[in-house]
Parts: structure tokens; C-alpha cells; sequence
């Protein structure tokens, strides 16, 4: 989890094209429940360029009978 400042720095661009960008939805920021912007490693990856890391997902399955 990245302060917008902490993301600027980490990704080369700078606070005021997060917020333009958040606005426009081009890279929507996530809010905290206090309604602070922040951004996740998933954000950086997008926002050099790299495409989001696919999340490995388990099928699970489950059966009830019933006897009668």
C-alpha cells in the first residue's frame, strides 16, 4: 500500500498526473475508509506499463445429497 507520494517516486510520475488520472479513471486511486487515496503494487505494475499479475485462483466444489 503506497501514499500517493510514495507512488509518484516509486513509478516516475507525479502527484499532481495521479490525481488527473484518478479523476479521470485512467488509474483510479482506492480509498481508506477515511476516505484517503492510496495505490497497490497491482497499481504500479499498470502504471509502468506492465501488465496486472493474473491471480491464481483454486476451484472449489462442493455436493450435498440428500437421502430420502
Amino acid at each position: 500500500m503506497y501514499k500517493p507520494n510514495e507512488f509518484a517516486k516509486k513509478s516516475n510520475i507525479t502527484v499532481k498526473t495521479l490525481q488527473r488520472w484518478d479523476k479521470c479513471g485512467k488509474l483510479p486511486a482506492k480509498r481508506t475508509l477515511s476516505n484517503y487515496r492510496y495505490y497497490t503494487d497491482e497499481d504500479l505494475r499498470i502504471a509502468k506499463g506492465l501488465n496486472p499479475v493474473e491471480v491464481k485462483r483454486k476451484i472449489l466444489v462442493y455436493c450435498r445429497l440428500n437421502r430420502n
